[in-house]
């Protein structure tokens, strides 16, 4: 065991790719001091694995609800609408800590690019009616993002800007919104990544919180492997050599910045409307 705490902010391993060894996964997780898992869920179905996970592991992980961008389709108003059920239903559970993972993805297809836009500013508007944070997904759509949190900066909105891999110019952006983290992972691990290791050092510790996104990203010198939280070291290892400081005050600030971020981090008790919600389901 390690004599530090570390957060890994953002961790699928509510996935069925770790239906085979999940307990394993924990037990290694825990080995290498992770303390906090939280678990972003990307439409209704995951929502469901992500409770029955938070359920067997409650004292290590925490859940997050929404609808991610790529799970945006013809029916994004019903899907829409089945995330926001169980958003209610959970809302009094110290275990679900944020609305996520959402957010705006024009990579690959950007047929739905208007349902994106309605559904992220949705869940924007549901985030600062209910007081939560969000954890935000980005990629190749950094000037719409901006524009849509702008939008609902002035109403508290917090969250964390998950994965970030761009540039001295969106960093600064980023950077502006003061109740946000942003979010580091393997990627900064890898051969290729000067730059971002160099932008690195424009974050604040106060600003920062780390992640593996498992089971995708896997740091080095795990590449190729299905990552999982335990390889967050191999992360947290480079960061603190890029910012010269011990492993141990970086593990120490990140954590601290996600248990303020996500603060609902309590104990866990299933609210009496969330068990009504399950036997419907």
């Amino acid at each position: 065991m390690k004599n530090y705490h570390i957060a890994d902010s953002h961790a699928h391993i509510y996935d069925p790719e770790f239906d085979a060894d999940r307990n394993a996964v924990i037990e290694r997780a825990c080995q290498a001091g992770v303390a906090l898992i939280v678990m972003p869920a990307t439409d209704s179905e995951a929502i469901k694995q992500t409770i029955s996970t938070n359920r067997i592991f409650p004292e290590i992980t925490r859940m997050a609800f929404g609808l991610h961008p790529e799970s945006v389709s013809e029916n994004y108003l019903e899907e829409l609408a089945r995330v926001k059920t169980w958003i209610d239903a959970f809302y009094n559970n110290p275990a679900f800590v944020a609305v996520g993972e959402i957010g705006l993805d024009y990579y690959w297809n950007d047929t739905f690019r208007q349902q994106q836009e309605l559904v992220l500013r949705q869940q924007l508007e549901w985030a600062t009616q209910l007081n939560m944070p969000v954890i935000l997904h980005t990629r190749k759509a950094h000037d719409e993002m901006i524009q849509a949190v702008s939008e609902f900066q002035a109403m508290g909105l917090r969250g964390v800007f998950h994965s970030f891999t761009g540039s001295a110019r969106e960093l600064e952006q980023l950077l502006r919104f003061d109740n946000f983290l942003i979010g580091i992972n393997g990627i900064v691990t890898f051969k290729k990544s000067n730059a971002l290791r160099e932008l690195l050092r424009n974050i604040p510790l106060s600003r920062l919180l780390i992640e593996t996104d498992a089971p995708y990203l896997s740091p080095t010198p795990m590449r190729g492997k299905r990552n999982e939280p335990a390889y967050i070291v191999n992360t947290l290892e480079v960061i603190a050599s890029v910012l010269e400081c011990p492993i141990c005050e970086v593990a120490q600030a990140t954590f601290g910045n996600a248990l303020r971020l996500f603060s609902r981090i309590q104990g866990v008790a299933y609210s009496e409307n969330a068990k009504e919600v399950n036997k419907k389901e």
